[in-house]
């Protein structure tokens, strides 16, 4: 079935995956997705979840069971006031990504403003990040180390992609200063107060 029309051609869950796997995404690849799931046409099914479902479906089916999934889920908790629960706080970077982040197979890391929810073989050592946002023990250090792909889904990457402010920290760019926040994390039943570091802008 159609997921999307676009310029009245069926655009299929296979397609995607086609798409990927075009694009040079291969079985056991961590691959990390900035997304918009409405720019690639007119919907063909008007069911939101089983759209949703099939685009997660189609990510999992390329990278296989050797591959891991990263999704944005950032709330930017801290720098709002705000108390960041690492299983109610919404996901403010786009639809696909607080679905993603609600599957039972995906955990989200315990950052206050970038979280980021994870599928897959590395999913373990993807949840054990530091305390800061854009050096090399955050989630982007990380990825970095395990020369991960980008997959630019439906999105601009020069406007989407938040690793290029790790680039940007790693080299000190004089526009970029460290900035601390605080707040409180909630996990489960689990309350406690922490800080972050942050290169801000």
């Amino acid at each position: 079935d159609a997921l999307y029309y676009s310029d009245s051609a069926k655009i299929t869950q296979k397609d995607i995956e086609n798409a990927l796997v075009d694009v040079g995404i291969t079985k056991g690849d961590t691959i990390m997705i900035h997304s918009d799931a409405g720019s690639f046409g007119k919907l063909g099914i008007f069911d939101r979840d089983i759209i949703l479902q099939a685009l997660c479906d189609s990510m999992k089916n390329v990278v296989g069971n050797e591959g891991t999934i990263i999704m944005p889920a950032f709330t930017y908790s801290f720098c709002n006031n705000e108390s960041y629960d690492i299983n109610n706080s919404k996901s403010t970077v786009g639809v696909l990504t607080e679905y993603f982040r609600k599957q039972s197979d995906v955990s989200r890391t315990n950052h206050p403003t970038h979280s980021v929810a994870v599928w897959g073989k590395h999913k373990k050592e993807l949840l054990n990040i530091g305390k800061g946002t854009f050096d090399k023990s955050s989630i982007f250090g990380k990825f970095h180390e395990m020369n991960g792909k980008f997959v630019s889904f439906g999105v601009s990457l020069n406007k989407s992609c938040t690793f290029v402010h790790y680039i940007e920290c790693m080299h000190g760019v004089p526009y970029r200063y460290m900035k601390k926040f605080h707040g409180k994390i909630i996990s489960g039943k689990r309350e406690y107060e922490d800080e972050i570091s942050f290169c801000y802008k």
